[in-house]
């Protein structure tokens, strides 16, 4: 089962906008912040909890190591966003750039579909 998807271009997300925020969660870098499971490439599949710290040092080391990024780059996923499209994701989500979902996985995610 997916979770609620609000798109940008519909209602749901106008209404969003229209309505107070909810108060921001006091988390500490170690609190748990993706549960993100592995293939099992090498073994058993598991899931592997990663902190808020691991995701801040990983868009960090983005930002050091590959390349620079800002509002104007866009990103599209054509990868799973539970798995390595969304990790990549996060630092792009950090400088403002797009987030590009194609046609037909934003039509899937509309329609809560689990495949194509």
């Amino acid at each position: 089962m997916l979770a609620d998807v609000v798109t940008v271009d519909g209602p749901e997300y106008e209404q969003l906008i229209r309505v107070d925020p909810e108060p921001l969660f006091d988390a500490k870098p170690v609190d748990p912040a993706w549960l993100f499971y592995t293939s099992g490439t090498t073994g058993r599949p598991k899931g592997a909890i990663l902190s808020h710290r691991n995701l801040l040092v990983m868009t960090l080391s983005y930002f050091a190591d590959l390349e620079s990024l800002c509002e104007t780059d866009s990103m599209i996923h054509a990868a799973p966003l539970s798995h390595g499209s969304g990790l990549y994701g996060i630092a792009h989500l950090a400088k403002g750039a797009n987030q590009v979902i194609p046609g037909k996985a934003a039509g899937l995610i509309r329609q809560k579909s689990t495949h194509c």
